[in-house]
């Protein structure tokens, strides 16, 4: 009886050590993190395209070679897993679902390219950066309409450095809500990077009404054309035609709750016409 005794306390003992054990583990257990966490490590110089572990699937498997082509295709979305310490563990890969998912994967890209290796960030107040926009957004637009690509191209280089400036130095609450559109039809003229990185910025904009629906529908049609994708709501056009719309029987839909014209008027303003069945499929 003695002996039959112990032999119960020992399981009990073993069982407590067993719990603790496990409980101990789930602790340590990596954790899928949000891509704010992301790209806050990256801007810190924690992660780099380097550092990258070799991505497994949804599940933590190797990746077969269809998932392999699907990622190499920018159709798979990457979601980080990070251990209690803050260091980055594991990739796994799932397939893009909505634009949220390929708009966070743009933006995790574009980080990891480190786009402002190249800018110079410039010395000014951010009390007058309205009068420095207004000036960046003049020579611009004026720009455009010479038709010089010499002096296009030095006036883009000029206003980068300053309004990537403005961008990493000032307040959102330093620059007039009239002044945001100007802002962002300066950022849309360059690479793809840096208006992904600066996107949080822009829908922020939009948020509070001062940036106005056909520029947030450039915005992102923008983006996702530059990164590979599909457009949206149908603003960029490439020659006489619009370049790849998804969804495109439903453009018109997308484009009515922006208050934006029906595509075909669109086309009209832009000098060719749209005829929605040249665009569906067989």
């Amino acid at each position: 009886m003695h002996c039959d005794r112990l032999t119960y306390f020992t399981r009990c003992y073993l069982l407590f050590l067993s719990i603790i054990f496990i409980v101990s583990c789930q602790n340590e257990e990596t954790k899928k993190v949000s891509t704010d966490y992301v790209l806050d490590k990256i801007e810190k110089g924690e992660i780099t395209i380097f550092s990258l572990p070799m991505p497994k699937d949804s599940v933590g498997n190797v990746l077969t070679d269809v998932l392999k082509a699907k990622r190499n295709s920018g159709k798979m979305y990457r979601d980080f897993y990070f251990d209690s310490k803050g260091n980055l563990e594991e990739i796994r890969l799932r397939e893009i679902k909505n634009t949220k998912d390929k708009l966070k994967e743009i933006q995790i890209k574009a980080a990891l390219c480190n786009p402002l290796r190249e800018i110079k960030i410039v010395d000014f107040d951010c009390n007058e950066v309205n009068s420095i926009i207004e000036k960046c957004y003049n020579n611009d637009q004026s720009v455009r309409h010479l038709g010089n690509t010499e002096s296009l191209l030095k006036t883009d280089e000029i206003n980068r450095h300053i309004i990537i400036s403005i961008l990493e130095k000032c307040d959102i609450q330093d620059i007039f809500k009239s002044n945001y559109n100007k802002l962002f039809l300066i950022v849309q003229h360059m690479d793809v990077e840096i208006v992904a990185r600066y996107l949080p910025v822009f829908l922020e904009m939009y948020s509070n009404g001062s940036l106005s629906n056909f520029n947030y529908a450039r915005l992102i049609d923008r983006i996702l054309m530059n990164s590979g994708y599909p457009q949206i709501y149908g603003t960029q056009s490439v020659g006489h035609s619009f370049y790849e719309i998804i969804d495109v029987q439903n453009v018109n839909l997308r484009r009515g709750k922006l208050g934006l014209i029906p595509i075909e008027d669109a086309a009209f303003k832009i000098g060719f016409e749209f005829k929605m069945e040249d665009y569906l499929e067989d």
